[in-house]
């Protein structure tokens, strides 16, 4: 499993999904089929687009990687601020008492301005398609589908997580609760259908 800072090393989206898919190829079996899937559909679009489209499929592979990654960057950030909410009040309701839609905030991820940019490009690329090709961009939708229904939950965990590493540093009196950074990590695990390793630094 790829530490915390490995995870983030850099804030470019297309090294964070790079990360994320790294990840989810090491501990999800149905993925690699889903990514082979995609591949596939990206390189007969190659092909049968390279003429006379307005946009090409680089674009479409970018803002993928866009809308995915924007996702991802927002919700590392909801879990570092939900490891200070809970230092701050560390007896009161905690984001593991509500479904993860709610802590994560998928209404808000959606509006997030790359998000939108991202959407609005890849509905374009949609609509040039003819019939038959957009049935075959099924394959596509639902890699970035699998994509955006993991990678941000991982990336929260992982914020929460560095959260541990870094407040100690710059917060005085913070301790790490690790009771709940183990439930957290159970509760994940349990959801995901995977083990997570403790990550290093």
């Amino acid at each position: 499993m790829l530490s915390v800072n490995k995870f983030f090393e850099e804030v470019s989206y297309k090294e964070i999904v790079a990360s994320l898919v790294e990840i989810m190829a090491e501990n999800f079996e149905d993925f690699a089929a889903d990514q082979a899937r995609y591949k596939k559909s990206l390189s007969w679009s190659e092909k049968e687009l390279a003429e006379g489209t307005a946009l090409s499929v680089e674009k479409l592979v970018n803002a993928i990687d866009q809308q995915i990654g924007s996702t991802i960057l927002f919700s590392y950030f909801l879990g570092l601020k939900a490891n200070w909410d809970h230092f701050i009040d560390p007896i009161g309701r905690t984001f593991l008492d509500v479904d993860t839609e709610v802590y994560l905030r998928e209404d808000m991820a959606k509006r997030l301005p790359d998000y939108q940019n991202a959407q609005r490009t890849q509905e374009q690329f949609y609509a040039s398609l003819t019939p038959a090709q957009q049935e075959r961009y099924e394959d596509i939708t639902s890699y970035i589908c699998h994509l955006e229904t993991v990678g941000p939950k991982l990336a929260h965990y992982y914020g929460y997580l560095l959260g541990n590493q870094l407040f100690p540093r710059i917060i005085p009196g913070y301790g790490e609760d690790t009771p709940f950074t183990f439930q957290y990590r159970n509760i994940l695990e349990n959801y995901l259908g995977i083990r997570i390793n403790q990550p290093h630094n």
